[in-house]
């Protein structure tokens, strides 16, 4: 297989902090992802798991999930190490290069590192993706599916370039599309951003463009760089300290041209 080293990748990308989780947990969560991400296009329907020694067709240990977890578990010089968790992995089989999603992360980690535990979906490394894979509604449904069943502190999507236009550091930053769990929603004004969704979770749901995001398209490189900076303050302590009084969140309706409350409990705020 050819690589170009110039082709761009796109992946979604989530952090949660340490959360201890048995295989037979991490082993629901894992199938209810794979399931929703199967529903997500024809070319995601066949997927290969990673187990300990090879990787295997998901349709064959889909309900037998837990036994394999147990065998990816985290190593040290000591031997299998509970606290660093569980390794996790697989991609698409039967599906061209540039047609194919993988994810890899870890799960059930109780270690001290709040980057520890996450779930990364990315296009192949090397190879230009077919646009039909990239598309706004495919990523998007690819993040809601990765919240949904992972109840990550942050989920977001974006091209592999846009980092290196990122403006700070931490879980929140500039990205084509990006999540805010429920308790930290509310602290967040989405001025400008053209995309903005209260989640049925209470969470917030923000986005750069409803196109297929082009880090060299300066509209949506402009649109990525606000949503950073409506949650650059999420990153002082990593969301953990006292949140800023509540706000009432306004944003600009781009349907009716109006600008109201973004949730409905607060018109009388």
């Amino acid at each position: 297989m050819k690589h170009d080293r110039l082709a761009i990748s796109y992946h979604v990308y989530s952090q949660w902090g340490p959360r201890l989780e048995t295989p037979e947990e991490i082993a629901a969560r894992l199938r209810r992802f794979v399931d929703r991400l199967v529903e997500i296009s024809p070319c995601f329907a066949k997927w290969r798991i990673a187990t300990k020694r090879r990787a295997r067709f998901y349709e064959a240990i889909r309900d037998d999930l837990a036994p394999v977890i147990r065998g990816l578990i985290n190593v040290d010089d000591e031997g299998p190490c509970e606290i660093e968790g569980y390794s996790l992995g697989g991609y698409v089989r039967e599906q061209p290069s540039d047609k194919t999603i993988r994810f890899s992360g870890n799960a059930g980690a109780v270690a001290a590192y709040d980057h520890w535990n996450g779930i990364a979906v990315k296009t192949s490394w090397g190879q230009w993706p077919d646009p039909a894979i990239i598309e706004y509604p495919v990523f998007k449904a690819i993040l809601m599916a990765t919240v949904d069943c992972w109840d990550p502190f942050t989920c977001g999507a974006r091209s592999g370039d846009l980092i290196d236009h990122y403006e700070q550091n931490g879980p929140f930053h500039e990205a084509w599309m990006l999540y805010v769990p429920p308790h930290l929603a509310k602290t967040v004004q989405p001025s400008d951003i053209p995309v903005v969704e209260a989640m049925p979770n209470g969470g917030l749901f923000l986005a750069a463009t409803t196109e297929t995001f082009k880090v060299d398209n300066p509209v949506h490189l402009e649109a990525a760089r606000r949503i950073g900076r409506a949650t650059r303050h999420l990153n002082v302590g990593k969301g953990a300290e006292k949140p800023p009084p509540k706000q009432v969140v306004m944003y600009h309706d781009p349907k009716t041209g109006e600008v109201r409350p973004l949730y409905p409990e607060d018109a009388g705020a």
